[in-house]
């Protein structure tokens, strides 16, 4: 969950949630298994996004501040994951924090887009914000990129690098912004 989330009564219940419902649909022992494959999986990837987080606020590429990485699952639409286990899959995203003013604003004018479509949306929306749920409009994040956890797995092999060519010699480092590992297209992208 990580220490952030933990700390949240109802983070923890809703993931205990989360996790019951996953095992129960995984009682066979292939299927059991695979829980028990995704938990480890999910927590070692935990220390590589913290690891990623740890890199970044130390670098800040290009200068930028409030990037963060986060461990993400990946679901089809009403489903827990895929395959006959139905485990998620595990992506990371990576984001940039907004003033509180800007994710006002976007907040605002998603509302308004929204309103003047779909009428019916503004019902759904009001008995949303009654019970404390918003569907993430009011996050003071702006999601930057969405990555394969294989991709984010070389990101951080890039990330690592940087960290030690700057630890090495920080009064002669440069970023090379031709090959950012936090941007979308990566050195090997960019070669193709």
């Amino acid at each position: 969950l990580g220490k952030d989330r933990a700390a949240q009564p109802e983070q923890l219940q809703m993931a205990s949630t989360y996790l019951s419902q996953l095992q129960g649909q995984n009682l066979d022992s292939d299927g059991a298994m695979s829980v028990q494959e995704f938990m480890l999986m999910a927590r070692k990837a935990a220390g590589m996004v913290e690891e990623a987080n740890q890199i970044t606020a130390d670098v800040k590429p290009g200068g930028e501040t409030g990037l963060k990485f986060q461990l993400c699952a990946v679901a089809p639409v009403l489903a827990f994951g895929y395959g006959r286990c139905c485990c998620p899959e595990l992506s990371v995203r990576l984001v940039r924090r907004v003033s509180a003013k800007q994710a006002k604003a976007r907040a605002s004018a998603e509302y308004l887009r929204r309103s003047s479509k779909h009428s019916e949306r503004m019902l759904l929306e009001k008995f949303a914000s009654d019970s404390g749920w918003s569907g993430g409009s009011n996050e003071d994040v702006e999601v930057l990129y969405n990555w394969t956890f294989a991709k984010f797995g070389y990101r951080l092999t890039l990330m690592q690098e940087v960290w030690h060519a700057r630890s090495e010699n920080p009064a002669q480092f440069r970023f090379d912004k031709f090959c950012n590992p936090w941007s979308e297209q990566g050195p090997g992208e960019m070669a193709e």
